[in-house]
């Protein structure tokens, strides 16, 4: 492949005939180089980007592990009766202290949840006529939903690494009735419905992801109860101690036992979610 390259390349063009460079090698060559070229570009503004994201002078970023970014687009197109299309959702590390190494978190009570709260990130505009769906900031929870496994009743993903430039992606059922008011509903054939994924409360600084750590859910988690335990010092006793009682086969949250705050009462973030910022359009049809 590689010699053929060199003579599309170094050959003048009015000595190349037009039946060589439609050939099905050339082309298929063609094609390959501009695949990784157009790769190569991505990535790079990938890294680019995310090189600048990280202030060293916010304080409350010192912690930080990753910034998770969630882009959606349509994979269907919306029946004027059926009120719920389905939407592709893609997840990828924006940007990580462990830029090599994968991240596993849970979904509940996020964009990702399968069982809902997807609406409630979304801004919506119908014939020019934008209304805004807005939501209380949701904190993180520490409620158990079972005594010992957290995988049990609650859903997580794998995020794959940052170095890689792969991304997760999921497919969520969105309710458009659950934005819209009585007079938006009248939805008809030939309008268009366009969305936005939205952080304008201050989701993005406490996402509601109630557990996450590095690694992935087929590596090293493989196997392993996912789970949460009250921090020891809450009754007076020791953090190592208590982590050496540990079950092996118990793996907590990368945050679980960590201070909110630092010492000087600033607090301390260790995971933020973005939303990408480009509209959808759904066709009714």
């Amino acid at each position: 492949m590689s010699l053929v390259v060199l003579i599309c390349a170094t050959a003048p063009v009015r000595a190349v005939p037009w039946a060589f460079l439609s050939s099905p090698l050339i082309l298929q060559c063609l094609f390959y180089l501009l695949n990784e070229a157009f790769q190569l570009h991505i990535n790079y503004g990938w890294r680019m980007l995310s090189s600048s994201l990280v202030d060293e002078s916010d304080t409350a970023r010192h912690e930080l592990q990753s910034i998770i970014l969630i882009s959606c687009g349509p994979v269907s197109s919306l029946n004027s009766a059926n009120r719920t299309i389905t939407l592709a959702l893609t997840v990828r590390q924006l940007w990580s202290a462990q830029p090599d190494r994968p991240l596993t978190i849970s979904t509940r009570h996020t964009p990702l949840d399968p069982r809902g709260f997807l609406e409630d990130h979304f801004d919506v505009k119908i014939n020019m006529q934008r209304r805004r769906k807005s939501m209380m900031m949701i904190r993180q929870c520490f409620k158990l939903p079972c005594e010992d496994d957290w995988r049990e009743s609650m859903e997580f993903i794998t995020i794959p690494s940052h170095e890689s430039g792969e991304c997760y992606t999921a497919a969520r059922d969105l309710d458009i009735t659950r934005l819209l008011d009585d007079e938006q509903s009248q939805l008809e054939a030939w309008d268009v419905v366009s969305l936005q994924m939205n952080s304008s409360f201050a989701f993005g600084r406490s996402p509601g992801v109630e557990w996450f750590n590095w690694s992935a859910l087929n590596g090293s988690l493989k196997e392993k109860k996912l789970g949460y335990r009250c921090d020891p010092e809450l009754n007076d006793k020791s953090r190592k101690e208590q982590a050496a009682k540990l079950p092996a086969n118990l793996i907590l949250s990368y945050d679980n036992w960590m201070d909110a705050e630092d010492d000087e009462g600033n607090e301390m973030i260790r995971l933020e979610m973005q939303f990408s910022e480009n509209w959808v359009d759904v066709d009714i049809v």
